[in-house]
Parts: structure tokens; C-alpha cells; sequence
């Protein structure tokens, strides 16, 4: 069963059998349906990891940070349907950077503007084991919206 479903380990398993017996409100030590499912959504906090929720970098369109920001290249952007753009040195698995396309929308694109000369942030960067709790700690720590594995 997918971690995201419902429980995966035996202590999972226990809330969940707590919570599927229906106990009228207000008796102590009884968990209640819903009490039980925010307990099964936080564990699973600590037993998914990054690999079952990051989109694969396959998936993403990345650009070279000599890419040229013309109005047709920020167009094919916008249908990509992503917020956020990788940006790699050298080869495609190479992420570097990232840029947000609001960031993109803003530039002149009169002007010969290369995605290296932009203000480039760096990404946030996992390993693909890392428990969505790690990630959590991570973002509190260093807010990024974008994630290499």
C-alpha cells in the first residue's frame, strides 16, 4: 500500500485500528476517527521520502545557463506548465540553479539576455531517501522551492 494511502508499519496499523472504532465524544483515551487519521498522516511524515514525492528531473524542462530569454522561449515556459525552471551548467543533470518563471515574465526581452546573467538561487539539494520530515526541517531551515536529488 502507498504511504500516502494509509498505514505502512504496525504502529500505523494500531492508530488506525483505534481510530476505526467510532467512541462517543468526550471519553478520554479514545481516539477519535479524525485524531487518528492526523496521527496516520504524521507518521507518514517520517516513512515517505523524497523519492515518491519529487517530480523526476526527466519530467522538468531545464535550460542551459547559456540559454537566451526571448519572448518564444518564455512562452514555451509558461506551457510546461511549471513554476520553477532548473537551470544546469554543462549537462542536463547538472542543476546549478533555478529561477521562478514570475521572475522570467519580468525580464526585457528586447534586451540579449542569457539565463546566467539573471539572478540565479540555488537549489535545495537531497538525497532521494530523505524522509519528508527531513525535507520539512530543511525548507523551515533554508526556504527553496526547488529540490535535487
Amino acid at each position: 500500500m502507498n504511504k500516502f494511502q494509509g498505514p505502512t508499519t504496525p504502529l500505523l496499523s494500531r492508530v488506525a485500528s483505534f481510530g476505526q472504532s467510532a467512541a462517543p465524544e468526550g471519553h478520554a483515551g479514545v481516539l477519535q476517527k479524525r485524531e487518528a487519521a492526523m496521527i496516520n498522516h504524521a507518521m507518514g511524515l517520517t516513512t515517505a521520502t523524497a523519492h515518491e514525492l519529487v517530480t523526476p528531473l526527466a519530467q522538468l524542462v531545464s535550460l542551459p545557463t547559456t540559454a537566451h530569454m526571448n519572448a518564444a522561449a518564455i512562452a514555451d515556459l509558461v506551457k510546461t506548465g511549471h513554476e520553477y525552471v532548473p537551470v544546469f551548467a554543462d549537462q542536463p543533470h547538472n542543476v546549478q540553479y533555478y529561477t521562478s518563471l514570475r521572475r522570467l515574465l519580468l525580464v526585457d526581452h528586447r534586451e540579449a539576455l542569457t539565463l546566467g546573467s539573471l539572478k540565479l538561487r540555488r537549489p535545495l539539494v537531497l538525497h532521494s531517501d530523505a524522509t519528508l520530515m527531513d525535507i520539512l526541517y530543511d525548507f523551515q531551515a533554508r526556504p527553496r522551492p526547488l529540490v535535487t536529488m
